[in-house]
Order: structure tokens, then sequence, then C-alpha cells
């Protein structure tokens, strides 16, 4: 009998420890999904400053998690950098995926750098990304070699749980990209 209520109060203190758990666990994901997209601006910043040539820096929309092969894009959530040279783009990196359900917020108050007035939304071309194949759309600006962008001004992506925003009071990560020198800087509540 003693044997059953131990067991009894393990599992009541498991049920009730799950939820905090899990929440650390997803802002855990959210925390290792912003410094891996600063790392990887950093990384283009300094390609350009060292190589003397322009890095393309992609933000990829992909489809669902659910379903990456079969339906249209609907989410930016990976990203990846190009060198370029006279001939053609050269990947830095593989790209860069978020985990679900990581996803950058297609809000232009949140994300400006997807708004029409600091960069188009193109369709996929001739590179493949793995697991999407050319499933996918993107927006890109340029790192110039002296490492300014081609944004024209200042310019933020906000990393938040899928089908939340800042708004809702959920957690998230916002990198704001200096037009002027490249440098990115972290806001994280």
């Amino acid at each position: 009998m003693e044997l059953l209520v131990v067991i009894a109060i393990m599992a009541i203190l498991a049920a009730v420890t799950m939820p905090a758990i899990n929440q650390v666990l997803q802002s855990t994901k959210l925390s290792t999904a912003g410094r891996s997209i600063v790392d990887n601006l950093n990384l283009a910043r300094q390609t350009a400053l060292s190589k003397n040539l322009p890095v393309e820096v992609r933000f990829y929309k992909l489809p669902a998690f659910t379903s990456p092969s079969s339906a249209a894009p609907t989410t930016y959530r990976a990203m990846q950098s190009f060198l370029l040279n006279d001939t053609n783009a050269v990947p830095l990196t593989k790209p860069i995926f978020c985990p679900e359900p990581i996803v950058f917020s297609d809000n232009t108050s949140y994300s400006s750098l997807f708004s029409n007035s600091a960069s188009k939304e193109t369709a996929a071309d001739s590179y493949s990304i793995p697991g999407y194949g050319r499933n996918y759309a993107y927006r890109s600006f340029l790192i110039k070699p002296g490492g300014a962008t081609t944004l024209a001004s200042d310019a933020f992506v906000t990393l938040t749980r899928e089908n939340t925003s800042p708004a809702q009071g959920g957690n998230f990560v916002t990198i704001q990209i200096d037009s002027l020198t490249g440098r990115t800087r972290t806001f994280q509540p």
C-alpha cells in the first residue's frame, strides 16, 4: 500500500512539473535558434569584409513543419548566406533551420525585413535546399565588402513560436541588422 502511495505522489509531481519543463525546453530552442541566426549573420559580415566580396543573406519561406515537400511555402523558418563572386553564388554554410515550433514572425511590425520596402520576395532559383528541393521562396539582402548592407534602413527579424506573436505575451528573440555597418544586436525579454 505504501508503495502505491509513493507512486501516486510521483505521478502527481510529474504531471505538475511537465508544463514548466516544456516551457523551459521551448525557451531553450528559441534562444538557440536566435544565437544560430546571429552567428550566421556575423559570419556573413566577416566574410564580406575579409574576402572583399558581397555576401547575400537569404531568409527562406518554407512549407509547414508537417508537410515539407508537398505543400506551398508558408512560413519563414530558415536562412543561409552565399558568397557572390564574378560567376556564381557559393554557399557559405548549410541552411540554418529553426527547430519546430520556432519560426520568423511574418508580421512586418516585428520583422521589418519581410516588408516589401526592405526586401522583395523571390521564387526559388537553381539552388536546392536539402529536404525541400526547390519548394521555397526567399527574401534577401546583400552585405557589401565594406560591411554596409543594401537595406534602406535598419531591419529587424523576430523569432517566435509558430502561431504566436510578441504582442500575445509570448517569448521571442528580435535581431536588429544595422544597415550601415551590418552589425547585429539581439533583444530578448
